[in-house]
Parts: structure tokens; sequence; C-alpha cells
């Protein structure tokens, strides 16, 4: 009886030891899942920065063309009025 009762011990220490090591091991694994989701999240904030930093300077590139575009258009139309005038005033076209 006594002999069952040290195996029973001897059991109950060697399920607590193993316990222990899962419960550790598994603890070691949380931290390192939290410290690997805390770089993630820090990464995708700079990622986020990229982004808008880029949207920003595509809206300046935007206003820049636009400009850049009417000053184009309104060349043209006077070279368009110059060349009409010319045509006109040597009776040429229609």
């Amino acid at each position: 009886m006594k002999r069952k009762i040290d195996w029973l011990i001897i059991n109950l220490v060697l399920l607590a030891g193993i316990t222990l090591v899962i419960t550790i091991n598994l603890n070691s694994r949380l931290v390192e899942q939290e410290n690997k989701i805390k770089d993630m999240q820090w990464t995708v904030q700079e990622h986020e920065l990229s982004i808008q930093r880029l949207a920003e300077q595509n809206t300046a590139q935007e206003v820049i063309l636009n400009k850049l575009n009417r000053e184009y258009q309104a060349q043209e139309r006077k070279k368009a009025e110059a060349v009409k005038e010319a045509a006109e005033m040597n009776n040429v076209g229609g």
C-alpha cells in the first residue's frame, strides 16, 4: 500500500512538472507572438504613413499637371487664333 502511495505521489509530481514545462513553453510562445504582432502593427503604421505621403504627393502632382495643361491649352488657343487671323488676312481657308 505504501508503494502505491509513493508511486501516486511520484506520478503526481511528474504530472505537475510536465504541466509546468508545458505552461512555460506556451507562455514563451505567447510572448513571442505578441512581439511579432507589435512589430507587424508598427510596420502597418509605417506603410499607412507612406501611403498617405504618396497620396499627398500625387495630389500635388495632379495640381501641377492641371495647371500646366491649362497653360498649354491657352497657348494652343492663342496659336489657333493667330493662324485663323493670318488665314483671314490672306483670304485663305473656309
